[in-house]
């Protein structure tokens, strides 16, 4: 049970960075990348495998981006990868699977709707 709350508050996290990463602010979104990466850390592999449009080759890529060796289009294309409508709701889905587990209810997409449960 606390593995499983420890799963969703790093989910829940995520998804925050990734509305940062979406805001369309250049601070925000390299910001978010940075915690977004630190958060994906926390999940156990068994779930960072299942996230399939998280990919970890961008996530080894941030450190590198967000540094002065980084651009700004290098942050943009990683932004618009891990922060994708994709990735996004694949990380909804997760996120209400294990809402579900703990016995909350789903959390709103962001159009209002209830977001798909997935198989997490």
């Amino acid at each position: 049970m606390i593995e499983e709350r420890a799963i969703l508050a790093a989910l829940e996290r995520i998804a925050r960075m990734q509305d940062s990463i979406r805001s369309g602010m250049d601070i925000c979104r390299d910001t978010g990348l940075v915690f977004l990466r630190v958060y994906y850390e926390q999940l156990p592999p068994n779930v960072a495998r299942r996230l399939t449009e998280l990919h970890a080759e961008d996530m080894a890529e941030i450190p590198r981006a967000t540094s002065t060796e980084g651009t700004a289009q290098d942050r943009q294309r990683l932004g618009e990868k891990l922060a994708s409508d994709a990735a996004t709701a694949q990380v909804m889905r997760a996120m209400n699977v294990y809402r579900a587990r703990l016995g909350y209810g789903p959390q709103e997409g962001g159009d209002g709707a209830e977001a798909a449960g997935g198989d997490m």
